[in-house]
């Protein structure tokens, strides 16, 4: 979905199909850096126009605001897409500190669910992507591989 142009009637319908069949589901927001909704904006939408969801990485911007990684909730970890090469390390004490709500919320929603609810349609991640650098492709793919 593009946090530019929102959610249209079609993609409503389209995810209520799959929805009543529990497929498995995930909302990629994209064209964030081209829109004036952030991502936390279309966390919201979605949760009231679509279904509840988890975010399970928050964006991290650099000094103009332009997306440059993410830093997971689960681990604490951040994944750097600011230069050239990915580069992932553990947040420093103040970034944890600042995501540590959001953290503690996001553990809240997983302890309702098993290991395998998004393979079984019961888990929706709401993902950030920044296809230019290259922000998000990864933990697509990680969800992608627990469809079996």
């Amino acid at each position: 979905m593009s946090a530019k142009s929102g959610i249209s009637k079609g993609m409503i319908d389209l995810w209520n199909y799959a929805m009543d069949r529990q497929f498995p589901r995930m909302v990629i927001v994209n064209k964030l850096s081209m829109s004036e909704t952030d991502f936390d904006d279309i966390v919201l939408i979605v949760n009231r126009v679509l279904e509840q969801g988890v975010t399970p990485y928050l964006v991290l911007h650099d000094e103009v605001g332009e997306p440059t990684g993410l830093i997971s909730l689960e681990s604490r970890e951040v994944h750097d897409y600011s230069a050239t090469t990915p580069n992932r390390y553990m947040a420093d004490s103040e970034l944890q500190t600042l995501v540590e709500e959001f953290a503690s919320e996001y553990a809240d929603q997983l302890s309702a669910f098993e290991s395998d609810s998004f393979a079984h349609g019961l888990l929706v991640p709401i993902l950030p992507v920044m296809e230019s650098k290259l922000i998000g492709i990864a933990e697509i793919k990680q969800y992608l591989a627990q469809i079996n």
